[in-house]
């Protein structure tokens, strides 16, 4: 009888935060984007396996309402109190919510894409609520446009 040949080696399966924890993420990231306006994203080592300390979450504001709302955020020194407090707020919530140890930063956009630009290297998950109706009704309105628009 001849010896079975070995399976292939499989490459390890990545599941980062799993389920439930994913869709209450993503939850927790729609009360971001509907609060802020912004959409809030999932980076780090959390998307990618099993290892890892903390679920990063940054918001990515555009420069001007970051500086307008955190006048004395220093980069490298985060001294800003209004930032801190709202940071760890909101890292609170985010951990209530969805039972992961949520580390939440608000970041401009200037300083998120000089670290972190490199979206090959460092990928962003963009977290939100997926409205299954709103995108109903936006395919029946491009129907409907099409219908109606002149040959």
């Amino acid at each position: 009888m001849a010896a079975e040949a070995s399976p292939p080696e499989r490459k390890p399966v990545l599941v980062g935060t799993g389920m439930p924890q994913t869709t209450l993420l993503e939850a927790f990231g729609q009360w971001i984007r509907d609060s802020f306006g912004h959409t809030a994203y999932h980076v780090g080592s959390s998307m990618h396996g099993k290892t890892w300390r903390d679920v990063d979450v940054r918001l990515i504001l555009p420069d001007e309402e970051f500086n307008a709302l955190f006048p004395g955020y220093q980069f490298g020194h985060q001294t800003d109190a209004k930032w801190g407090l709202i940071c760890a707020a909101l890292s609170a919530l985010g951990q209530q919510q969805t039972g992961l140890p949520i580390d939440f930063q608000i970041q401009s956009m200037t300083e998120a894409n000089g670290r972190f630009g490199d979206f090959a290297v460092t990928p962003r998950n963009p977290l939100h609520l997926f409205d299954h109706h709103s995108a109903q009704r936006e395919i029946q309105r491009r129907s409907e446009a099409e219908a109606g628009a002149p040959e």
